[in-house]
């Protein structure tokens, strides 16, 4: 029995294959204190969930926002960044490049807007290996500013639209973009 009681400790079970994480320290919405953003893989495995922890004046971090299964995790060299852009706001990356068809790119845009995250903007750029075309999407969802268009054989031909957008937090952002873009069904 003892050995039974051994061997099921010894083995690896699903629920504990949450074999990726990443975290980033950084005043996330202004307030000079320290906050943390995590990705952190779901039980199921590949996707992430992200995590924003908001810095406290003791030093602790509160829990603020949970968006559930935010990006796709894949295998080596494949696998969600975290970053902070040149305005101090939060980028959420990531990748496939496992489609030797059609792989892709993401950039998620994280900023507190109105007293919430949300998803203030993004970037999508997926790659047609049979017409050797780059098909190119950048958002800012504040703004409403979409461009969007493709590069082939050297030529670029981007346009440059105005959207109504209706900003909405992050946590619950469902993995849509712009009609203008549609990315996911090219």
């Amino acid at each position: 029995m003892r050995f039974i009681i051994l061997f099921l400790l010894l083995v690896p079970t699903a629920s504990l294959a949450q074999d990726f994480a990443v975290s980033l320290d950084t005043d996330l919405n202004g307030d000079g204190l320290p906050d943390q953003a995590r990705l952190t893989e779901t039980p199921e495995g590949g996707t992430a969930d992200l995590t924003i922890l908001l810095g406290q004046p003791d030093g602790s971090l509160k829990q603020d926002v949970i968006a559930k299964s935010l990006v796709w995790v894949g295998g080596e060299g494949e696998k969600p960044q975290l970053f902070v852009d040149k305005n101090g706001v939060l980028e959420v990356f990531s990748i496939d490049r496992l489609k030797p068809r059609k792989s892709w790119t993401q950039s998620l845009t994280i900023a507190p807007h109105n007293g919430v995250f949300v998803l203030a903007g993004f970037s999508y750029d997926w790659f047609d290996a049979g017409t050797e075309t780059i098909h190119i999407c950048k958002g800012d969802l504040l703004s409403g500013h979409i461009e969007s268009g493709q590069r082939a054989k050297g030529v670029t031909d981007i346009g440059v639209s105005e959207i109504d957008v209706k900003v909405v937090p992050i946590d619950v952002w469902v993995q849509s973009f712009p009609e203008e873009c549609e990315p996911l069904s090219q």
